[in-house]
């Protein structure tokens, strides 16, 4: 009898313990995707384009029950026949990608962004509460190019989160894109735990990715198991990667370039380069980037 009585404590101990570790899962992107971001002035401040002579229209854009502020890059009176859809990373504004959008207008490219944001405060934002908006909001977008702006090409250009988001996308594949540039692009919503697994491969660690995926499900169902690798392996379109060695954010393990080896599109082409998450500003970058581009 001590021995059954026994036996049902360390049962209900194991299942109790389940429960907490798949609650710390579940918990942490609870916190880190209802996190505060403070803005600094640089990047409210568009007159980096003014001078370079690119005016900068904004306007709205619905997505659900989410009204987001889109931007259209153009020089000179008349729109070019390319577009470059720019999908920023978490807490970043078009100013920061200054670098970016100056040169893909000098090589002939007009170019459209939008705010990823849940919520603007006086001295910053609150982030949404997943990966997964990034996609839900891109389709927005992309239907909103379709239906109010009449291009000959249209290219996909992200980075960080917004660049999970434009390989995630192609898994429902329907836009006439030309070709895509993936920089610092993470694969899924839940590469941390699948990281910490990976290191750590024990009974608590697989419970926190069960109670992250739980998170995801609960909050963006159907696009709970988008995934970067998922979306590039559907399409046989050129799609470039970006990835720094050195990067502190993004550890090649939670990227795409992490899973170069199961990518099925041979049409897809890695760069990897020394540097941190914040390549996007690096010459390199942008110079192969436009010059993979302009291929298509």
């Amino acid at each position: 009898m001590k021995v059954t009585s026994l036996i049902i404590i360390l049962v209900a101990i194991l299942i109790c313990l389940m429960m907490l570790c798949r609650l710390v899962g579940f918990g942490v992107l609870f916190v880190v995707f209802r996190m505060k971001l403070k803005l600094n002035p640089a990047q409210t401040d568009y007159s980096c384009f003014e001078k370079e002579n690119i005016s900068v229209k904004k306007g709205t854009v619905t997505s659900g029950e989410r009204e987001l502020t889109k931007y259209l890059f153009t020089r000179g009176t008349e729109r070019s026949k390319k577009l470059a859809v720019l999908n920023k990373g978490t807490g970043l504004f078009c100013p920061d990608y200054r670098k970016l959008i100056i040169a893909l207008s000098d090589a002939g490219y007009d170019i459209y962004s939008f705010d990823v944001v849940d919520k603007f405060v006086k001295d910053g934002i609150y982030i949404p509460k997943g990966y997964q908006q990034w996609i839900i909001d891109l389709k927005a977008v992309l239907n909103d190019v379709e239906e109010n702006y009449n291009y000959e090409s249209l290219y996909f250009t992200g980075h960080s989160v917004g660049a999970y988001a434009i390989c995630a996308i192609l898994k429902d594949y329907s836009f006439k894109v030309r070709a895509v540039a993936a920089i610092a692009a993470f694969n899924s919503g839940i590469e941390y735990a699948k990281m910490y697994y990976k290191k750590f491969s024990n009974f608590i660690t697989k419970q926190m990715i069960y109670g992250a995926e739980d998170y995801n499900r609960i909050f963006y169902k159907e696009y709970a198991d988008y995934s970067a690798l998922d979306g590039v392996n559907n399409v046989d379109l050129p799609i470039i990667v970006f990835q720094g060695n050195n990067d502190k954010i993004l550890p090649t393990e939670c990227s795409l370039v992490g899973y170069r080896d199961e990518v099925k599109n041979d049409n897809v082409s890695f760069q990897t380069l020394d540097g941190n998450h914040d390549i996007y500003d690096n010459d390199f970058v942008v110079g192969k980037l436009i010059e993979f581009l302009d291929k298509y």
